[in-house]
């Protein structure tokens, strides 16, 4: 059996399981942030609802769209019908959903969001799976690399035409949305706080946005004279970048933290401790199956033997994954899942099935949302 073939039997199994069952963080002293736009109260709820509200009516593509709106609609959850979609899109055959909500009553407050794997849709499949080869970040100025599958979803993350109202035909990509949007003449040059709010492999591309509109904001590609806080939330996330990313992130990172020039950033990288797709990218990945589930021994043993090949392959080809967070002090908030109701688990994990019960428990985004004071939702 082939290394990919192998992964293409683990990795799946968790993401399927796991899709379908403010004042936290250290603050800023750049002195602009009392000048930014009020944020959102109970912003990391909100956020990490908003996540979940990506998942919405994945099992009804073709109602995609009022199913999202229905969550943002809703009276009974956290979002308390504050934000209303300004862009929206959705790529069918790849099963790559992305959208904008903006506050109603917070100027110039928005949150990009962008939805994880799905596993039953070739393209992501295919590339969610291909870790074992690298490509280049070209939004850094240094040698940062990432896996060539994180890239190409990327890429068609960015190429995506999106819709702004439910009738209108699909014309306008995140990039040419945001100049729009985020022009002086619609801003009148006041600050802007623009969230980024992603789960799974979701939180990924939250990474990879950040670094971008970060790169194209710096080039006064997309804002004119408006201050801008970025301020991003990838939760549970997997992220398959190397060192070289991680440092120059780092430096990114540093540079907009204590600057008195026009963009704040904010990376909040959330997780929990037995979160083992959240840990599978950073580590070896014979070292994140010891995340507390129960094992039997023989099963422990497969286990080991199908990650030990995965880890090979990787240290075959020169590739090391790192986490972001790791490089940027102060933004990684480790959470318990302490007092939420537990399913019947198997008692020991005999399968890859067993297994990824307990991944799917611990990695599914409605959880993260009770955990963090969100909402969850059907």
């Amino acid at each position: 059996m082939t290394k990919l073939l192998r992964l293409s039997l683990l990795l799946p199994l968790l993401f399927v399981f796991s899709c379908n069952k403010g004042d936290d963080f250290k603050k800023s002293n750049n002195s602009l942030i009392d000048d930014w736009a009020k944020p959102v109260s109970n912003e990391i709820g909100q956020m990490i609802t908003l996540s979940a509200a990506t998942y919405a009516g994945r099992s009804m593509p073709e109602t995609i769209y009022d199913s999202v709106n229905s969550v943002l609609e809703a009276s009974d959850n956290v979002l308390k019908q504050q934000w209303k979609l300004a862009w929206f899109a959705f790529d069918m055959q790849k099963s790559l959903l992305m959208f904008v909500v903006k506050h109603k009553t917070i100027p110039n407050t928005y949150t990009l969001c962008i939805r994880g794997d799905d596993f039953s849709n070739l393209f992501n499949n295919i590339e969610t799976l291909n870790i074992f080869q690298l490509t280049n970040w070209p939004y850094f100025d240094s040698n940062a690399k990432l896996a060539q599958g994180s890239m190409k979803i990327f890429d068609a993350f960015l190429n995506i035409k999106g819709i702004i109202g439910k009738d209108n035909p699909p014309t306008i990509t995140i990039t040419d949305f945001f100049k729009k949007e985020l022009s002086d003449e619609q801003t009148k040059g006041r600050p802007i706080n623009l969230y980024l709010s992603g789960h799974s492999a979701g939180a990924e591309q939250v990474l990879l946005f950040l670094s971008y509109l970060t790169h194209i904001i710096e080039s006064k590609k997309i804002v004119e004279s408006s201050s801008v806080l970025l301020n991003a939330y990838a939760f549970a996330g997997t992220s398959f970048v190397d060192l070289e990313f991680a440092k120059a992130f780092e430096d990114l990172y540093a540079k907009y933290q204590d600057s008195q020039g026009k963009i704040l950033l904010q990376y909040k990288e959330v997780f929990n401790i037995k979160d083992f797709v959240s840990f599978s990218a950073y580590s070896n990945f014979s070292q994140a199956i010891y995340v507390g589930y129960p094992l039997s021994s023989l099963f422990s043993t497969e286990l080991k033997l199908l990650t030990n090949d995965i880890d090979k392959e990787l240290k075959k080809n020169n590739i090391r994954y790192i986490r972001v967070g790791n490089k940027v002090h102060g933004t990684l908030l480790n959470i318990s899942f302490m007092g939420l109701s537990i399913p019947k688990l198997p008692e020991k994990c005999n399968s890859l099935q067993d297994f990824a019960s307990y991944a799917g428990f611990y990695h599914y985004h409605n959880n993260y949302a009770k955990a963090l004071g969100g909402s969850s939702l059907k």
